[in-house]
């Protein structure tokens, strides 16, 4: 009787979880922003040195007089060298999948 066991090319591996901005993604709800903002910079100041520690924001405060003037005048992207950091300000419809590729590289996105 012959085996009718299939050859499989590769092992099944499970796909890791993720969330929408890292692999390792900690988000705190039901707190005041600027609270999570502080638990943040604790974090940071705590844990930077030994990880890799990512922050995401959103800006909730958009007014009427912020929406007549576009901070990137048309444009796509504007890169600043800040000397200290680097700041990138662009505009695309981003996917969880572009938001992984630009945290890919961090230990901990806390959101």
């Amino acid at each position: 009787m012959q085996n009718a066991k299939k050859h499989e090319k590769h092992a099944k591996l499970t796909r890791p979880d993720s969330g929408n901005f890292g692999r390792m993604e900690w988000a705190l709800l039901g707190a005041p922003c600027g609270r999570i903002q502080h638990i943040w910079q604790q974090l940071s100041r705590q844990l930077g040195d030994e990880y890799k520690i990512a922050y995401v924001d959103a800006d909730h405060s958009r007014g009427e007089d912020q929406a007549a003037t576009d901070p990137l005048h048309n444009s796509k992207a504007i890169y600043t060298d800040k000397i200290g950091y680097h700041q990138i300000q662009f505009r695309l419809d981003a996917t969880p999948f572009t938001f992984r590729q630009w945290f890919n590289q961090q230990d901990v996105v806390l959101v």
